[in-house]
């Protein structure tokens, strides 16, 4: 990629809320998803409230570690403390 620091990671962070979709919709995302994984970007989906679908979320993501569910749209700020020093801790890591 253009214009990209070597040996930093590169990560893309998606938020939802969707509730369940169905197969078609989780292959359409994941084939969305492909571009950004070839180019070595590190998705991380997040679930905001317990209704987001966890397929949904895992089409997206190439690791199942890179989803994340929070338990409300209130408890987002610490998912996105946890998810800072996660992303900080593994930098320059892929």
């Amino acid at each position: 990629m253009l214009g990209n620091r070597g040996g930093v990671q590169k990560v893309c962070i998606v938020l939802s809320n969707a509730r369940k979709s169905s197969y078609r919709e989780s292959r359409l995302l994941k084939e969305a998803a492909a571009p950004l994984h070839n180019a070595g970007i590190r998705v991380i989906a997040i679930g905001e409230t317990p209704l987001a679908d966890g397929n949904q979320l895992r089409s997206l993501t190439v690791h199942p570690e890179d989803v994340i569910r929070s338990s409300s749209c209130d408890g987002l700020e610490a998912t996105f403390s946890f998810l800072f020093k996660r992303i900080c801790y593994g930098a320059g890591k892929s």
